[in-house]
């Protein structure tokens, strides 16, 4: 992620100390993950994302989809585009089974294949893994949009707002993505799913 990081925040004209200071972390911290270095937790992560204004997902890395249109559009080492309803007109891209972008987290974080070719259009697409062991009750998820999920395999509890859930292999959950979401592993076997996010964010 430390190409992403770093192409993005020139891209926002930000030198690392201000990076740094505006989301609350050591200059030399940003330096090392930039260059490929340290062991960024999720929550460090989003506040470089929220100082940044781009979703957890566009320090994913990966080659650029095959496209129809734009040769350098999707490329991995650009901030994403803001969204527009006209964004993909005539295009089609094809994300091949061994091009995907991913962001895995640290730890027992979950781990993201990124199935849509960029964040341009109306929605984003992904396979996660969930691991053994990760919760992140007390750090959920919150963003705009109408978000559903897929569990393939596992088991999953999740709070969304003030509902608790718990999926089994095989059931689908659609929520307003604006509720407090987080989620916890059940049992020893990985959470392997699918989730649709509309419009196209992660944070």
């Amino acid at each position: 992620m430390g190409k992403q990081l770093r192409s993005t925040r020139r891209a926002r004209g930000l030198s690392i100390e201000a990076l740094a200071k505006a989301a609350g972390v050591g200059a030399g911290t940003v330096s090392q993950y930039e260059r490929g270095m340290g062991n960024p937790t999720v929550q460090t992560l989003r506040k470089l994302a929220d100082v940044l204004d781009v979703p957890l997902t566009a320090f994913a890395s990966g080659p650029p989809p095959m496209s129809n249109g734009d040769p350098h559009h999707g490329r991995g080492d650009a901030p994403p585009a803001p969204w527009t309803p006209a964004a993909r007109p005539g295009r089609v891209d094809v994300v091949r089974a061994d091009g995907r972008r991913r962001l895995t987290l640290p730890g027992v974080g979950p781990v993201y294949d990124i199935l849509s070719p960029d964040l341009d259009g109306s929605l984003l697409l992904m396979h996660s893994v969930f691991r053994v062991g990760f919760d992140n009750f007390d750090a959920p998820f919150q963003h705009v949009g109408e978000e559903v999920i897929v569990l393939v395999e596992g088991r999953l509890e999740g709070r969304i707002g003030d509902q608790s859930v718990i999926l089994e292999a095989g059931d689908t959950v659609t929520f307003d993505a604006s509720l407090r979401h987080g989620w916890r592993t059940l049992g020893d076997t990985d959470a392997s799913l699918y989730s649709a996010i509309t419009p196209p964010t992660l944070k």
